[in-house]
């Protein structure tokens, strides 16, 4: 796997088309602007990491709330 990590940031919209929020996403650097992982644990643990110690949260995030995808291995495990 590349030892890049780069961050997807997807728009949240409101009603009125402003963003109010962003969904953090997983991109492996591959050149293929995609999501390519086999553990999304990983994958979730890469993001976290990478906007909270690298890139920090604002300025990713700005002044707009910030969403991650997890699933019960996450929460089972209190990352």
């Amino acid at each position: 796997m590349n030892q890049n990590v780069f961050i997807g940031r997807q728009p949240i919209l409101n009603r009125t088309q402003e963003i109010i929020a962003y969904e953090l996403l997983f991109r492996d650097g591959s050149g293929e602007n995609a999501a390519n992982f086999d553990d999304d644990v990983l994958a979730t643990s890469r993001v976290m990491v990478t906007v909270l110690s690298s890139i920090g949260v604002n300025r990713v995030l700005g002044d707009k709330l910030g969403f991650v995808n997890i699933n019960e291995k996450i929460i089972e495990k209190h990352i």
